[in-house]
């Protein structure tokens, strides 16, 4: 539910999870009491077996599942304060599986957000060392992808990938 009255500010990125429990199936808990904190700035590696609820912290954090009890926090704030649309524009996910569509470099990139400029893009390909792959490919920032990105290698569609998190301007 979208209860939140708040729009997320630019988050400094404190994130603190509180005796965390969730289920996907009723008294099935996936996790069983989380406690966490990330402070702003640090890096944090999340390590287990498959099923143990990595992916499953990323979309609490998003709000895609709501959690049974406990409470998640970005800076000292319940998640559920604030507007979804809000929250999840603060926030960018760079998946090991990466999703194209069959459309151009740029395209895939800005998501057909016409905020987003092609000289933004550029820039921002520029900043994190990926502009030169992107003008090796035939048409450059127009290439198309074709269908799921396999005209790509798994670590170049991750690259572009990266490059759409990174200039949707997360905090």
């Amino acid at each position: 539910q979208d209860n939140g009255a708040k729009t997320a500010p630019y988050f400094a990125g404190t994130i603190r999870f509180e005796n965390v429990r969730f289920s996907y199936i009723k008294e099935e808990e996936i996790l069983k009491g989380i406690n966490l904190k990330i402070n702003a700035g640090e890096t944090m590696a999340i390590v287990g077996a498959t099923g143990a609820g990595k992916s499953t912290i990323i979309n609490l954090l998003n709000r895609f599942y709501e959690i049974d009890s406990g409470s998640i926090y970005i800076d000292d704030e319940n998640i559920n304060n604030f507007k979804l649309e809000s929250l999840r524009g603060q926030i960018a996910i760079v998946l090991q599986d990466v999703f194209l569509f069959a459309d151009t470099i740029h395209n895939n990139i800005t998501l057909n957000n016409p905020e987003i400029s092609r000289e933004e893009v550029i820039k921002a390909a520029k900043e994190i060392g990926v502009h030169k792959f992107i003008e090796s490919l035939p048409d450059g920032y127009d290439y198309d992808v074709k269908e799921r990105g396999i005209m790509l290698s798994s670590g170049q569609r991750q690259l572009i990938a990266f490059l759409r998190a990174y200039v949707s301007n997360p905090s």
